[in-house]
């Protein structure tokens, strides 16, 4: 294993494991339901048993992972709770974060989300999901570092991550490509035009809007 590249010190080993955990969740490599063996994972990171409990504790209590006594560690499935839980509230607070990024945006920021755009256009093209998230999350990131708020930052760090699960549990895009593009570039309009307003409600839209699309997935295939 490797420690982490932007860090000056090296990192636990239980550290480790729920980095590399989280991303494959996140990143849609562990899937919803998925077994998460002790023993697999000891022989992956060649590692004891203890730091790997230890992680799987950790993930389960920030909702990732579900531990079931004498039946082992699983990834937990997305509910429709999860999603009316996340969603109204990274709303609020990502708006609220786009209307502060809006009075104090730079024109290196601008150009971050230009190219994150640049990025989902060409990756839509393609019909590159994986290449198409990795722009959208940049697209946020970035107005919501700009915001220059740590705490906002903070918390909707740990949102973002959650939605990004979600997209990549269910291979999800609200509408099509093409029409989060537009959207995205809706945003950034506003964004070089200081909107603060219209751009708080734009991203509120926009979020609110996948809420919708992603309640509407788990209705069809919910069991009768």
């Amino acid at each position: 294993m490797q420690m982490h590249p932007d860090r000056q010190h090296p990192i636990s080993l239980v550290e480790q494991v729920c980095e590399f955990l989280t991303s494959d969740i996140i990143n849609g490599k562990l899937k919803p339901g998925d077994s998460l063996k002790e023993e697999t994972l000891i022989n992956e990171f060649r590692i004891s048993r203890s730091p790997i409990r230890e992680a799987l504790r950790i993930l389960a209590g920030k909702g990732l992972v579900t531990i079931v006594p004498r039946k082992g560690a699983h990834v937990r499935r997305i509910t429709e709770k999860d999603i009316l839980d996340i969603f109204p509230v990274r709303s609020m607070l990502e708006g609220f974060a786009a209307n502060l990024a809006a009075q104090r945006m730079t024109e290196r920021e601008i150009t971050r989300l230009s190219v994150a755009i640049e990025q989902m256009e060409k990756s839509a093209e393609e019909k590159d999901f994986t290449s198409f998230m990795k722009g959208h999350y940049e697209f946020h990131r970035t107005y919501i570092e700009a915001s220059d708020n740590e705490i906002l930052k903070e918390i909707l760090e740990n949102l973002l991550n959650k939605a990004l699960w979600l997209h990549f549990s269910f291979r999800y895009l609200h509408k099509n490509y093409s029409f989060s593009v537009r959207k995205h570039k809706e945003i950034l309009r506003c964004f070089i035009r200081r909107d603060k307003d219209r751009v708080d409600g734009l991203v509120r839209q926009h979020i609110g809007a996948g809420m919708q699309g992603f309640l509407s997935l788990i209705a069809k295939n919910r069991p009768e």
